[in-house]
């Protein structure tokens, strides 16, 4: 996946999975400029994101400017 291709990606399952939580409010309505696909497919991949959502936890990565001190 080029860089552009992931950015394109992740701006739309953002999009989308904003636009799920619009639809689920009362009176909610779907903007104009979202595709409904995009929603139902962050809905039937929702567990899964969360998944590696959970995995990927910025306290485990290292400090690298704790690194760059300790020279």
């Amino acid at each position: 996946m080029s860089p552009r291709e992931w950015v394109v990606f992740s701006m739309s399952v953002l999009q989308a999975g904003l636009a799920g939580v619009a639809l689920e409010q009362p009176g909610g309505k779907l903007p104009p400029e979202v595709s409904m696909a995009n929603v139902d497919f962050y809905r039937k991949n929702q567990a899964v994101m969360q998944k590696f959502s959970d995995e990927t936890r910025p306290a485990d990565c290292e400090d690298e400017d704790a690194n760059d001190s300790a020279d």
